[in-house]
């Protein structure tokens, strides 16, 4: 995960560092968005019940949201994030969430936070699953592509971040850590993973960079778009695919350890390797043309290059599940924006390191 570094990140306070991502327009959102449920919630409650006491809604401010969040880092870095809110406040925890703020405040906040405007979210759902957190999470998504600065090889990844309340959306992944998830984007479409990945290379045109990507991106169509605005592409593609020939699809026949190649117009080509008995393993690259095989399991050069560059995502995750900020809660929306201060968080690390 190659972030700009330099002697100003290097030397700064962690926070402005974490203020790179966490920007000011995301804790406006977050403000505006609380108070406008939180007075809601309160005058509704007063027309209900004219003849109590009447409640009054005291207005989240900035320093308040970025207390919140530093309370959720202290919690997931001490691994505290599974104890009940109201142990990290008894006098024997430690004193930076006493110091904070109030646990009345901050189960307050935990309560009422929102992301986007409720009184426009079923209009906006029509078209956008994940409405409800749409607009902080493209302000993230921005800043973190602001500061981004990758070598020769960009690796292109889906995250699954673990969820397991009822949603219409959760989804069931087995060979993911977490195996149950929250999938963020629009509706379907075709060709979704393609056109993913053809949409975040696209900022790398013409710099001779090579993407890398598994099977839920790979197209042949997709990799030669790449090749027309100068991208090289090595990656993983599905045995269904129709560019793959029946030879290379999976068969009991072919030999453990065996390896067969292909080309394509001379600008792709594509190997297939049988790591086991019934199973291979294909890949199109527009880097590799040989047919070298390596090592005692006699891989191919193609992916063996693949396996070099594409566990970034993993090891992002694994260390993000290490000191991870989400709690327990029935709201998707509130442990996303948990799993948003993970991602920011770990992007401000790789800066200062």
């Amino acid at each position: 995960m190659p972030f700009r570094t330099g002697p100003k990140e290097k030397n700064s306070i962690p926070l402005e560092v974490f203020k790179k991502f966490f920007t000011s327009n995301i804790i406006q959102v977050i403000i505006t968005e609380t108070n406008r449920y939180g007075r809601d919630l309160v005058n509704k409650w007063k027309v209900d019940n004219p003849n109590k006491v009447q409640k009054v809604w005291s207005d989240v401010t900035e320093a308040e949201i970025d207390a919140f969040i530093a309370i959720l880092l202290a919690a997931g870095v001490s691994h505290n994030n599974k104890q009940k809110s109201s142990v990290l406040w008894h006098t024997d925890g430690l004193p930076i969430f006493r110091a904070a703020m109030s646990f009345k405040r901050f189960r307050i906040i935990t309560r009422f936070i929102r992301f986007d405007n409720g009184r426009t979210r079923e209009f906006r759902l029509e078209s956008d699953r994940a409405a409800p957190i749409r607009d902080i999470w493209n302000f993230l998504n921005d800043n973190l592509a602001k500061n981004y600065s990758p070598h020769e090889n960009i690796t292109i990844d889906e995250q699954l971040f673990p969820y397991r309340g009822k949603t219409k959306f959760t989804q069931y992944i087995p060979s993911k850590p977490a195996k149950y998830g929250r999938e963020v984007g629009a509706t379907r479409e075709i060709n979704q993973g393609e056109n993913v990945m053809l949409q975040l290379s696209k900022a790398y045109t013409n710099s001779g960079r090579t993407i890398i990507a598994d099977n839920y991106f790979t197209t042949l169509a997709g990799v030669k778009r790449l090749a027309q605005i100068g991208l090289a592409f090595v990656g993983a593609i599905r045995s269904n695919k129709r560019c793959i020939p029946d030879e290379m699809k999976r068969n009991p026949q072919r030999a453990v350890l065996s390896s067969c190649f292909g080309f394509h117009e001379d600008l792709v080509s594509i190997c297939s390797y049988v790591p086991k008995k019934n199973k291979c393993v294909n890949l199109l690259s527009t880097v590799h043309y040989t047919k070298t095989c390596e090592g005692a399991a006699m891989k191919p050069e193609a992916i063996l290059y693949y396996n070099a560059n594409k566990a970034g995502v993993d090891c992002m995750d694994q260390m993000m599940s290490h000191f991870t900020t989400k709690r327990q809660t029935r709201r998707w929306t509130l442990a996303f924006f948990c799993n948003m201060i993970n991602v920011a968080a770990l992007a401000a690390f790789c800066m200062l390191c």
